[in-house]
């Protein structure tokens, strides 16, 4: 295999049989993928760092969870998807919290099946950026949109197809998403979806504290990667003017613009659920209008406040605001 090859793999743990079958699955399908297998933290550690971008495949909680805790700040800033296919029951709220805030794309259980397994992988696997394109090692995944190009349309679900038992798959950008795939991934997001609801409950009740938004960013940024790797380039966008959105109004002292921000926070939320059981049955026509939503409008007006109120930031911990990128999504979307 090539130093070059795009398409690389980690593997940490014990070869469970959905392990063996993943790789046999690659030789039949032809995917070649430059492999990497390893039981000593300190390899895999090596591996990683010097191998990147890869996607790392672990049936051990222990050495995975080490790995991520040592590297936190490097999988955010690298293009490495994480899976971790646990069979050993559920894992505690505070490790999974912990997994979550390091950068953990994916847990798969041990009722997944082979297949859910290999297109989770290879979905992964096809979004890593070409190492020949001068995208080794470091890559910025935190934005979709080059703010230069702030003429480009999203390219929305290329086809609507159904398999031979009749269930919905999606032709994407990045290719095909199969049934099992985009009804896991309905599941996942709806299931964070939940989680973020109460979070802007408990906001608007002043039961946490204002400060807590950041816990719902984590959570619609889990949901725009994911949409990213499979396509649903609508969502991944939506997804990320609410993050960015969700990201500055925690740096702008002016109660009256959070309560603004909290209620947009809200309609959206409701909205990302809906077109989740709309994509789930193959219905595409509100994310192929979703600039004509007035949340389109409420998002351009809220970008223009944070222009304007730069004198109520708290200039010392806010993070830039790069305009021209939000600009860019939001015509992108109409």
């Amino acid at each position: 295999m090539s130093d070059t090859s795009k398409y690389r793999m980690l593997f940490l743990g014990p070869e469970e049989p959905q392990i063996v079958q993943l790789k046999a699955d690659f030789e039949e399908k032809n995917l070649q993928v430059e492999m990497h297998n390893t039981l000593d933290f300190e390899e895999a550690n090596t591996i990683m760092l010097n191998r990147s971008p890869l996607v790392v495949v672990s049936t051990d909680i222990i050495l995975i969870t080490k790995l991520m805790m040592k590297n936190k700040n490097f999988l955010k800033t690298s293009a490495t998807k994480t899976i971790l296919y646990n069979n050993r029951g559920p894992i505690p709220k505070d490790l999974n919290d912990k997994l979550n805030e390091c950068g953990l794309s994916g847990e798969l259980t041990e009722k997944s099946s082979a297949k859910t397994i290999y297109y989770k992988a290879t979905l992964f696997l096809k979004a890593l950026p070409d190492p020949e394109d001068g995208d080794d090692v470091i890559y910025d995944g935190s934005s979709n949109y080059d703010p230069k190009d702030n003429k480009k349309k999203i390219a929305y679900i290329k086809e609507i197809k159904k398999n031979g038992d009749g269930e919905v798959e999606l032709e994407t950008s990045n290719g095909l998403v199969e049934n099992v795939v985009l009804q896991e991934f309905c599941d996942e997001s709806i299931g964070l979806l939940k989680d973020m609801e109460k979070i802007i409950e408990q906001i608007e009740d002043k039961e946490i504290p204002f400060n807590r938004i950041t816990e719902y960013t984590d959570y619609v940024n889990g949901i725009m990667g994911t949409s990213s790797v499979l396509g649903l380039e609508g969502i991944s966008s939506f997804c990320q003017l609410t993050k960015i959105i969700s990201e500055h109004i925690l740096h702008y002292e002016q109660p009256e613009l959070r309560d603004v921000v909290i209620g947009v926070l809200g309609d959206s939320n409701s909205f990302l659920t809906n077109l989740m059981g709309e994509i789930r049955v193959g219905d595409e026509s509100t994310m192929k209008n979703i600039g004509k939503e007035g949340f389109i409008k409420r998002l351009t007006w809220l970008s223009d406040k944070f222009k304007l109120t730069g004198d109520d930031q708290n200039e010392e911990d806010a993070p830039e605001m790069d305009q021209s990128a939000i600009d860019a999504l939001l015509e992108s979307m109409l």
